[in-house]
């Protein structure tokens, strides 16, 4: 990630060669003067991620795209590419659901997990994929072996475990199925394999309890402010777990893998974009908080232009509950006192959503701001730009609709 430095000083001095003096002083600031409290530079983008290597995400070079994304989930094979270009690395394993094609699979029947009638449980989506047992001794040394393999001669910064503890598209429930028990198992599970790892699965407010687990640094919210092509703006309750999420992995000090799922073209879908980025600045946490989106661009590297607005020093606390952001006109809103667009200071900023799937609601800062972000084309390398520089907020905001506004 490119950074800038931000930051400024003035000396005042009376009495005689207080001209000289400054000119000494300038000298001294510009060679050795300290940080902000908040660190010595101001990122050029969020913390953003998204696929690369292989035939369906982009053929860009790593050394194009590292400017604008922090993390990648990647291939064996890409992985030094990627790691030389200074992208962290994360491998994708799966050892809560086997398929064919998954390098846990196994004769070994204890490996899956049954139904009291002794079948396999099957995905309802997937062919040939059936639901494994967490606290299978065989399982864990399958996943012991997977991680091994794919770690040597390679540097991962985190394996990717999906589906963690979720029983969400399955023919049916393990026999006896105890939700804490299973939870335990699949803890175990984790702990069982000595390297970091994000698991997926924030989806159910339960699996956020893997992060108890030591290696654990961080965790994937599917559908997260965006949910697929149908439903590409979340809300109401939905929206309401998701910030509460966002809020809590912070507190957790775990990173909030934050991945929207609308795939539809990014240049027609500015207005869902705006909301998600809205929605995802109102709890996000600088160092742990990072947006991976899916929109289709050109060049199939995903991440979007308005990344590259990072807004700091906020005016409220990040809360405990999403509830204390609720401005008395019934939206949510948030202010910035520095915010900054690829790392030039653009003033602060504020946003603002209203997730009412039915309700419209007045906005809440009257004329303190008078610009807009703007966004149009596609993605951050297809020529798709951002401005500060929109016209003034309106006076109301429809369901499921949101600013981000600037002064």
């Amino acid at each position: 990630m490119k950074t800038r430095p931000a930051f400024g000083i003035g000396i005042i001095t009376e009495g005689r060669g207080a001209s000289m003096f400054r000119i000494i002083i300038w000298a001294l600031v510009l060679t050795c003067m300290a940080p902000p409290a908040w660190g010595a530079t101001v990122p050029m983008h969020v913390l953003t991620a998204d696929y690369l290597g292989g035939p369906e995400n982009t053929a860009l070079p790593a050394t194009v795209v590292a400017p604008w994304v922090t993390w990648t989930e990647t291939s064996w094979q890409y992985d030094p590419e990627a790691v030389a270009a200074g992208i962290k690395t994360m491998y994708y394993t799966n050892p809560n659901r086997i398929n064919d094609t998954n390098p846990m699979r196994s004769a070994d029947e204890s490996v899956y997990a049954h139904d009291c009638s002794g079948n396999r449980l099957a995905s309802l989506h997937y062919e040939h994929m059936y639901l494994a047992d967490p606290a299978s001794p065989a399982l864990r040394a399958k996943f012991q072996w997977v991680i091994r393999s794919r770690s040597a001669n390679r540097h991962w910064d985190a394996f990717f475990v999906d589906d963690a503890n979720t029983m969400v598209g399955l023919s049916g429930l393990p026999c006896n199925y105890d939700p804490e028990a299973w939870l335990a198992a699949e803890k175990q599970l984790i702990a069982s394999v000595d390297v970091p790892i994000v698991y997926n699965g924030l989806e159910n407010n339960a699996t956020r309890a893997l992060n108890d687990v030591p290696n654990v640094i961080g965790g994937m919210e599917e559908g997260c402010y965006s949910g697929s092509v149908r439903f590409p703006k979340m809300w109401d309750r939905y929206w309401t777990q998701i910030e509460n999420t966002e809020i809590a992995m912070a507190r957790d000090g775990k990173l909030f893998f934050c991945y929207g799922k609308d795939t539809t073209d990014a240049s027609r879908s500015v207005d869902g974009r705006i909301y998600t980025y809205a929605s995802f600045l109102l709890t996000y946490t600088p160092d742990k908080s990072i947006l991976w989106e899916y929109y289709g661009t050109a060049s199939k590297f995903r991440v979007e232009p308005e990344t590259k607005l990072v807004a700091l020093n906020p005016v409220v606390p990040t809360p405990l509950d999403i509830s204390a952001l609720q401005q008395p006109s019934g939206v949510y809103g948030r202010e910035y006192q520095s915010c900054y667009l690829a790392g030039s200071p653009v003033g602060p900023c504020a946003a603002v959503v209203n997730p009412s799937r039915s309700q419209t609601h007045a906005y809440p800062y009257g004329n303190k701001y008078e610009h807009t972000l703007v966004l149009s084309g596609g993605g951050i390398l297809d020529e798709g730009t951002v401005s500060t520089q929109g016209p003034p907020p309106p006076q109301t905001l429809g369901p499921l609709e949101a600013v981000i506004v600037f002064r």
